[in-house]
């Protein structure tokens, strides 16, 4: 029995993010379940866990230190670490807000996955908004963001500014 234990956790993926906070209503659905549970700080998140917050808000945070803020009515999944290490959430529905640890070596550390767009990041402060009409809405705080659309061109955000797909 020990054997097959011994197997099993070694062959299990490791935890892509941790909650560090959880405030009201916050369940996650992992990988290939069917029932959503209770989410509670300490839980580790494996790629494909969906996080779904109610009246709430609820916080990851990634093996680089990448923290996102899940706010209130709002569904994300943790995507799966890319080759490149890049960490990413897909927005479903509601709100995001991220602050991503700078890279060292350039290229993206982060993304933002939604329907109609992808915010690559190397390292600033952002919110992401998916719409009811399903249309995201990227605001950047702080650094530099790529949006890139259902054409696939990237177009540069700066601090202060936002667009909307």
């Amino acid at each position: 029995m020990q054997l097959l234990l011994c197997t099993l956790l070694v062959s299990a993926a490791p935890p892509t993010a941790s909650v560090v906070l959880v405030q009201g209503d916050v369940v996650a659905q992992p990988p290939k379940g069917k029932v959503f549970g209770k989410l509670a700080v300490g839980d580790q998140l494996r790629a494909g866990t969906r996080v779904r917050v109610g009246e709430g808000r609820a916080e990851l945070k990634f093996a680089d230190g990448t923290k996102v803020r899940v706010h209130k009515n709002s569904e994300v999944r943790v995507a799966p670490r890319s080759p490149d290490k890049t960490s990413s959430v897909s927005l479903f529905f509601g709100r995001v807000w991220s602050k991503v640890v700078k890279k060292v070596r350039g290229g993206r550390s982060f993304e933002v996955q939604t329907a109609n767009a992808v915010a690559g990041v190397r390292g600033t402060e952002l919110e992401v908004g998916v719409a009811d009409d399903g249309a995201a809405r990227v605001l950047v705080h702080t650094g530099k963001v790529e949006v890139a659309g259902e054409s696939g061109s990237a177009v540069p955000i700066g601090r202060g500014f936002e667009i909307q797909r």
